[in-house]
């Protein structure tokens, strides 16, 4: 019975040594109340009862769906309003910008790529509709080409699109290379020309592989081989072509799309600093600090997420179809009250500096998309 009682009062001592408020159990110091001053923890039971995490998960979860709603309303109905709480300082009653363009752009993505469609051209639809694959607009006008199109399996009907693509390209090219005064070619080390010449014809003028690629390069004494950076666009384009020959052209496009689909994410994380970047041009004598700019540039994307997933689900409304142009609308409204409230400028400065803000930021998309299509493509 001693025993019992003297191993009882150890263990309690034990316990009382481990769970001592005097120290915080995170960090190790002194506590000067029911929170740490050094790292922030709660001075807390390590054992706790179910009862008590089940009371500490809702109290969390109805503390972030408090935030959430108290964010996400003014986020769409007062363009401005959570840039300009932000930076008075009035933070901890909504999301914190990064967070909330993060979620925001994670549900976008989940749902958009989830439930509607993603796929410009369908491989399957080239009966249905095979002008999809014609690069030339009188092509893509000519009835009786497209019937004869739709008569033809789908293998001889990619084919023959392919070849009516190629022609259309190469006697445009030609016609301009005709009045060239010098041939477009690419210059070794020792700038010796003609080595290798770009021509409309580069994946038919190659090899078929990569390994007869390889061979055809190794004969060559090595100052004649092209670069480095020239055979790497070699071989791609031997192996889209390949691919292309196996798969069919509508099926390696529909490829290259998910390909470029799947990176628009991080294409549009990118295009952020640029459009914080170009509002710190436009408001320079604002003397507005830069991650002002931020925060406000991660408030109207994240808007535009909603406002695009939310048109996606009205479009699904039968005989409602709400195209480009009331995004556009809708954008424009939101931004120029946005802009005006946060920088408070004149109506007119405002509009001024949107269309100019539009001008930029598209110089920047461009180029943005580009790269996206660049690096999609050599993933294939």
């Amino acid at each position: 019975m001693k025993d019992h009682k003297q191993h009882a009062a150890e263990k309690s001592a034990g316990n009382s040594d481990i769970s001592s408020p005097k120290h915080c159990l995170n960090c190790g110091a002194l506590l000067t109340g029911s929170y740490c001053s050094a790292c922030g923890q709660k001075d807390v039971e390590l054992h706790e009862s179910f009862w008590h995490l089940l009371a500490h998960f809702t109290g969390d979860f109805f503390h972030f769906d408090s935030k959430f709603f108290r964010t996400m309303i003014p986020l769409m109905v007062k363009p401005g309003f959570l840039t300009n709480e932000y930076i008075r300082g009035k933070r901890a009653s909504y999301m914190k910008p990064v967070q909330l363009y993060i979620f925001v752009s994670v549900v976008f993505f989940l749902i958009y790529f989830s439930f509607f469609s993603t796929h410009l051209i369908n491989p399957t639809d080239v009966h249905e509709n095979p002008a999809a694959l014609l690069s030339d607009s009188a092509l893509k006008k000519d009835s009786l080409l497209i019937a004869r199109l739709k008569a033809m399996p789908v293998p001889d009907a990619e084919q023959v699109i392919d070849s009516l693509n190629r022609l259309s390209v190469n006697s445009v090219l030609d016609s301009v290379l005709d009045q060239s005064e010098s041939p477009i070619s690419v210059r070794s080390g020792n700038q010796q020309p003609n080595v290798v010449r770009f021509t409309v014809n580069d994946a038919e003028n190659l090899p078929k592989t990569v390994e007869a690629y390889k061979d055809s390069i190794n004969k060559l004494p090595k100052d004649r081989r092209p670069g480095l950076i020239r055979q790497a666009i070699d071989i791609k384009t031997i192996e889209i072509d390949q691919r292309r020959r196996e798969e069919g052209t509508a099926s390696l496009l529909e490829a290259l799309q998910e390909n470029f689909m799947h990176n628009i994410p991080k294409l549009m994380f990118l295009l952020l600093p640029f459009f914080a970047l170009i509002l710190k041009l436009l408001y320079v004598r604002k003397n507005v600090y830069l991650v002002d700019h931020a925060i406000f540039t991660l408030h109207f994307h994240s808007f535009l997420f909603l406002l695009l997933l939310l048109l996606a689900f009205i479009n699904l409304i039968p005989g409602v179809h709400l195209g480009f142009l009331y995004f556009f609308l809708l954008m424009s409204i939101y931004l120029i009250f946005a802009m005006r409230k946060v920088y408070s400028q004149s109506w007119v400065k405002t509009i001024s500096k949107v269309f100019a803000t539009y001008f930029l930021y598209t110089l920047a998309l461009t180029i943005v998309v580009v790269v996206g299509l660049m690096i999609s493509a050599a993933s294939l």
